[in-house]
């Protein structure tokens, strides 16, 4: 359902700073262009959550949500045990990757108690939103929209 590459990585002992870097082994599932950036950014020191998250914005057009035409609307259900968790209502805020037909990817949580993931990540194959175009070609985007469940 949702594209990510999922990655493993292992540092090796870092050497003496008199030394070059040791190499740092990962198995990816990636592209090899993709695995390739991301061996030579850990050799590099920077940490794998922010090169993942780099790559994932990589190519993709941030834009607004009133900018995107919503065509099929994401219909999270109300889960179960959060009925007797929350009394009130509770916004859960996600940012939504759609491809180039204007289909969804990915999703990323940004402010979402845990209990509504599953609920949310189920309801997101079902939802479509009209392609974002630059200069008339249509391109990937992401948005971040939110859903408020009601007990």
């Amino acid at each position: 359902m949702l594209i990510a590459a999922l990655v493993l990585a292992t540092a090796l002992a870092t050497p003496p700073s008199d030394e070059a870097p040791a190499p740092v082994e990962i198995d990816c599932d990636g592209s090899e262009e993709f695995c390739a950036r991301l061996r030579k950014a850990l050799m590099l020191g920077e940490q794998l959550e922010s090169v993942v998250e780099r790559e994932a914005f990589e190519g993709v057009e941030q834009v607004h949500v009133r900018e995107v035409e919503l065509r099929k609307p994401l219909r999270p259900k109300l889960p179960v045990q959060a009925r007797v968790m929350y009394q009130e209502p509770v916004r859960c805020a996600y940012r939504v990757f759609i491809d180039e037909k204007g289909a969804p990817y990915d999703l990323r949580f940004l402010n979402c108690p845990t209990v509504f993931h599953p609920s949310v990540l189920e309801a997101l194959p079902n939802a479509k939103w009209a392609p974002v175009r630059v200069d008339g070609v249509k391109v990937k985007a992401t948005f971040a929209t939110s859903t408020t469940f009601k007990p």
